[in-house]
């Protein structure tokens, strides 16, 4: 709040519970300007709605987040609760820069959005039956329940949110892929590799002593984790940032789709690994260990497919019927492998628009890539280890 230095911030400890922050801020309600508030424990703050009037301006970062209305389970209720803070005010605003994900586009998760901004005033119930197409379905002895097979009346709800969004880009019509180049933070010490040609952490040093080892080292930093020998040829692991792996995880967190993410070394692996373990998310690997990708690819009970580059960008068909969502955790090593990878998705028989969503550290190799890419100009390991990366 540097810019705005007469505002008074109502700081919460970390350690506090929910109760805790409660409670100060019914304390301490006449001595602060802004509260900031994390998605989770919005529901959880009885005293704020009472704090909150018509002279209260509310920003919603990661907007996208306020999703789903059919339940009264997380994160339901925290979308409820958020859409109710917005009743008290007519200065409002959503920030966010991941597209809205779903069947279909993800159209009615387009509705808790316009209700927090005002530009609706239908129940969810309303809004559903005059936009959503479907049909009733039934399976075994569960109840007959509504499943979504497309949209209607959709231009009024479109002309609204190209009105209100600085971009807004149909993903159910325009079936033009989606490129979306995603910015990380780059690691602190991305600059020292550079310059020493070594990383060192507690008693481990990591020597890039070759060409290729720079290559691969400053490449898996970008992803967290950097593998290497020191002086003695001894192997050293050091886990450097979770930059990417933050992303990641709330990305999967606020889709329901079938995603796949292409990694390039074990290392990288094992990070997204662990990640979908701590998110309870189901996964296949395809790489060169996995003894039947087709066998794979098919099996009905996955969220999340996790590929290193090679072995899924090459004679695997199948992945475009369960996916449309592709994310490049790491950046490929060769003009060819990227091209067959983006073809994983985008082939005849998909129904929905391809994504590509590139984790792009800042001012890294990842950056160098890409502009190889973009610039349509053919790339090895070869060529990436003879490039030169400004510090």
């Amino acid at each position: 709040m540097e810019e705005l230095p007469d505002l008074h911030i109502l700081e919460f400890k970390q350690s506090w519970s929910a109760k805790r922050k409660d409670q100060e801020l019914w304390e301490k309600r006449y001595n602060y300007d802004v509260v900031i508030v994390n998605f989770e424990i919005v529901e959880r703050l009885q005293h704020l709605s009472g704090q909150i009037d018509k002279n209260w301006m509310i920003i919603v970062d990661e907007i996208h987040r306020i999703k789903g209305w059919g339940t009264k389970r997380n994160p339901v209720k925290i979308t409820r609760a958020v859409c109710e803070l917005g009743k008290k005010t007519e200065y409002k605003a959503g920030l966010t820069a991941t597209p809205t994900q779903g069947k279909f586009g993800g159209f009615l998760d387009y509705y808790p959005q316009l209700l927090f901004l005002g530009y609706t005033d239908l129940s969810y119930e309303q809004f559903y039956e005059k936009h959503v197409d479907y049909k009733l379905v039934k399976f075994g002895t569960t109840p007959m329940h509504k499943e979504i097979v497309g949209y209607k009346n959709k231009d009024e709800v479109e002309s609204l949110l190209k009105l209100i969004a600085r971009r807004y880009t149909s993903s159910y019509e325009d079936f033009e892929p989606q490129h979306i180049k995603v910015p990380i933070p780059r690691a602190k010490d991305y600059p020292v590799l550079l310059r020493e040609k070594a990383l060192r952490k507690d008693d481990a040093v990591i020597l890039m002593n070759n060409s290729a080892r720079k290559r691969i080292a400053l490449k898996t930093m970008t992803t967290g984790v950097v593998l290497g020998k020191d002086m003695l040829g001894t192997d050293h692991i050091i886990e450097n940032n979770k930059h990417k792996l933050d992303w990641l995880a709330e990305f999967l967190e606020d889709t329901d789709e079938v995603v796949s993410i292409f990694y390039q070394y074990n290392v990288e692996l094992h990070s997204l690994e662990r990640l979908m373990k701590r998110l309870k998310k189901r996964y296949v690997i395809i790489n060169g260990a996995t003894k039947d990708k087709y066998k794979e690819i098919n099996r009905k009970d996955y969220d999340v497919v996790i590929g290193q580059f090679q072995a899924m960008s090459e004679s695997l068909d199948g992945l475009h019927n369960r996916c449309h969502i592709s994310v490049f955790f790491a950046m490929p090593e060769s003009s060819l492998v990227y091209k067959q990878s983006i073809g994983r998705i985008d082939r005849i028989g998909q129904t929905k628009v391809p994504m590509y969503y590139y984790l792009l550290m800042e001012r890294t190799i990842d950056e160098d890539i890409m502009n190889l890419i973009e610039q349509k100009i053919e790339f090895s390991e070869i060529t990436l280890e003879k490039l030169e990366v400004s510090v």
